[in-house]
């Protein structure tokens, strides 16, 4: 098994810091990609003449999102230690043919839960799958 790649070349990695090493995160199977959305401000006032206004309020957000994995001991291991430590990592995630035009998708990022598949066949261990909550602290960068 590689780990760190999906049957299509996609990778999941981490690092201490966003110029860091990056190393394979784990083999997944399901990303759940996060919500960007920006709120509004209500701007409505007098002048409005009777009609609700709003403006966007130019802060970017990124919803939780769940990331599934093929359950494996160090991948478990790491998520288990970065959760117990409250602390933030770098992550990405790189398609096929990314190149310095193209940057994979990065993010900081804090373990918020990790959760192995209750419908796992322990006869199939390549199958049992564990899922990780990620809590995105700031922005992406390097859309591709």
């Amino acid at each position: 098994m590689m780990t760190g790649t999906s049957d299509y070349g996609v990778l999941f990695q981490r690092s201490a810091s966003i110029s860091g090493t990056y190393a394979d995160f784990g083999r997944y199977v399901d990303v759940g990609f996060p919500e960007l959305s920006m709120d509004e401000v209500d701007g409505t006032n007098h002048g409005s003449g009777g009609v609700q206004q709003f403006l966007m309020s130019r802060l970017l957000k990124m919803s939780d999102f769940d990331v599934v994995f093929i359950m494996d001991s160090s991948m478990l291991t790491t998520a288990y230690n970065d959760l117990s430590a409250g602390s933030s990592a770098w992550y990405r995630v790189t398609y096929p043919g990314t190149t310095s035009s193209k940057a994979p998708w990065q993010f900081e990022s804090f373990v918020k839960a990790v959760k192995a598949d209750k419908s796992a066949d322990a006869t199939k261990p390549e199958m049992l799958k564990a899922s990780v909550t990620f809590r995105p602290t700031g922005g992406v960068t390097g859309l591709a």
